[in-house]
């Protein structure tokens, strides 16, 4: 609500979407469009497609965290894709008007300089995650950084309050949804994952701790 509060009050104009789970919206390059989306609820992924369909996971993001348009839509050959993992709500901004305001305050800047920074960190995760050759490695990186944001400890398991298509796990791990699905079953018989139910997932704590260097 800040960030509406903020720019209501500045006249700065902006644009609110709800994006309902499992839906998307595309942004495709353009000179002339400067924009910065910010997340105002939610969770949602960002993925980079090829005019091959190629297609490169970013980041995921939550609230708060920053999109600069700008630094991505420069390569014609490609669009970008802000995929709803659950449902959000995404406000765009032009960073020409943001920039162009005269009186912006201290406390919008701190807002901005440690979200965006917030975002570089989450984007960091998605490339150590695409650094390893095993897509079982993979998983269960992806699984841990999941769990440190929506995991909460029950016992000796970890469950994953989130609930993540098979195809979404399969593109963040720059994988195909027939090996994600065998990996999971792999998972599951070797007790790293417990069990999934509608695709939200329990990890057991001692299988977290075992793999938690795959972070470093």
């Amino acid at each position: 609500m800040e960030w509406i509060h903020y720019l209501s009050n500045s006249n700065i104009p902006f644009y609110i979407y709800k994006i309902k789970s499992g839906d998307a919206i595309i942004e495709a390059c353009s000179y002339k469009l400067k924009k910065l989306a910010i997340i105002l609820h939610g969770t949602i992924y960002l993925s980079q497609i090829f005019s091959n369909q190629e297609t490169i996971p970013i980041s995921i993001l939550h609230k708060n965290n920053i999109i600069d348009l700008d630094n991505y839509l420069l390569y014609h050959q490609s669009y970008y894709k802000i995929s709803a993992i659950k449902e959000s709500y995404i406000m765009l901004i032009s960073s020409n008007d943001l920039i162009n305001y005269q009186e912006i305050n201290n406390r919008i800047l701190y807002s901005l300089l440690i979200n965006y920074k917030l975002t570089l960190y989450n984007e960091n995760h998605i490339r150590y995650i695409l650094s390893h050759k095993s897509i079982k490695y993979r998983i269960i990186q992806l699984l841990i950084i999941l769990s440190t944001y929506f995991g909460k400890i029950d016992k000796d398991l970890v469950k994953i309050q989130l609930k993540i298509k098979i195809e979404d796990l399969a593109i963040l791990t720059g994988s195909n949804i027939n090996i994600t699905h065998k990996i999971l079953n792999i998972l599951k018989s070797q007790k790293i994952l417990k069990k999934s139910h509608k695709t939200s997932f329990i990890i057991s704590v001692t299988s977290l701790i075992n793999n938690i260097y795959l972070l470093n």
